[in-house]
Parts: structure tokens; sequence; C-alpha cells
């Protein structure tokens, strides 16, 4: 699964911890934190990309933003 949908669908957690722990420092970072040996642009999983967002949706009630979707033509249902 791209990072994206894994850190979208752990936002619940990170937003409560942060709200629990208030002196607690996070910092989010955008995907692509590590780097494959070989990397292709995120066109190349599109079709993965399309298949599994709704599932991750699904299991976590958290719509993605169209920013997933930037470059790989895919539109959100």
């Amino acid at each position: 699964m791209p990072t994206a949908a894994g850190v979208t669908g752990f936002r619940p957690v990170i937003k409560k911890l942060t709200e629990n722990y208030p002196s607690l420092q996070v910092e989010v970072l955008s995907g692509g934190m590590i780097l494959s040996e070989e990397p292709v642009p995120i066109a190349a999983t599109a079709a993965y990309i399309q298949k599994a967002y709704p599932t991750v949706e699904e299991l976590t009630g958290i719509k993605f933003g169209a920013e997933l979707f930037c470059g790989i033509s895919i539109i959100p249902t």
C-alpha cells in the first residue's frame, strides 16, 4: 500500500496522540521519505492505487483528497 494510504488511515491515531500528549512533538512528512533502488513515477503504481484506495477508505472511514490522485489519472468516487 502506498505510504500516503497508510498515513491517511493512521490520521485519527496521530490526532488522538497529539490531543492526549500536547508536549509530544510530531512531524508529518510527505510520501517519498524512503527511495527504492529504482524509483518509478507514481503513474507506474496507478492501477494498484486505484484498486486499493477504496479499501483503505472503507476500513478507516477517511476519504482521500485529490492530492493523492494528481498525475495518475484517477478520479476518486
